[in-house]
């Protein structure tokens, strides 16, 4: 028994000195290791904002291509609509008047569109997403106004 005490005794000492004692950190351990979280935390927030500039670099040239092309149809919707305007004089005298007044209602709301466009100052791509389906339902509904026009125009002269 006293074997197996000594035995004990001299393999907790054994183990005791064989392990490392913890190091403790020093000053400047703790210092650099400070400063690679806040080099880590600037790293990170400039990869945020170089995100983020790519994203409103990409919303920029992409709301840029869609005014683009959209004051093309614009533009076009512009023409048709004096174009029909051009051809009302041909028309019978009782419907001319009728046809003049939706003439006036498709060149004021082709405007409305136009100012709505250049008017939109959104900034987050929510709300573009959404100006975007709006202004093209919308644009959509006066295209279909005047075909409409000219298929009843046709059919009036």
């Amino acid at each position: 028994m006293k074997t197996k005490i000594s035995l004990i005794v001299t393999l907790s000492l054994a183990l005791a000195f064989c392990s490392e004692p913890k190091k403790e950190q020093t000053t400047e351990e703790v210092n650099e290791t400070q400063n690679e979280a806040s080099r880590d935390a600037e790293n990170a927030q400039k990869a945020v904002q170089a995100s983020a500039n790519e994203t409103s670099d990409d919303l920029k040239k992409e709301r840029d291509e869609f005014r683009e092309k959209v004051n093309r149809q614009i533009d076009k919707n512009k023409l048709d609509i004096e174009e029909l305007k051009n051809d009302s004089h041909k028309m019978k005298k009782d419907a001319r008047k009728e046809y003049d007044e939706r003439i006036a209602e498709l060149e004021t709301k082709n405007e409305k569109l136009r100012a709505r466009l250049s008017d939109y100052k959104g900034e987050s791509r929510e709300d573009w997403d959404t100006f975007k389906t709006e202004f093209n339902r919308d644009m959509d509904d006066l295209g279909n106004s005047i075909a409409n026009v000219f298929k009843k125009d046709k059919t009036n002269k």
